[in-house]
């Protein structure tokens, strides 16, 4: 492999191992919440149908 080709594959393999290690450190350290992740409405039963 010729000399540009491995600066392109160092370059291109360190960036995405970069950005998947960031990725990775900001799920890992986000501040913990205590609410639900999900909140659903009532509905009437009379328009359930309409959707």
């Amino acid at each position: 492999m010729t000399t540009g080709g491995w600066i392109n594959l160092i370059l291109s393999v360190g960036t995405v191992t970069t950005l998947f290690a960031w990725c990775i450190y900001r799920v890992l350290t986000a501040p913990k919440t205590g609410g639900s992740l999900a909140h659903v409405e009532p509905v009437d039963e009379s328009s359930a149908d309409d959707r």
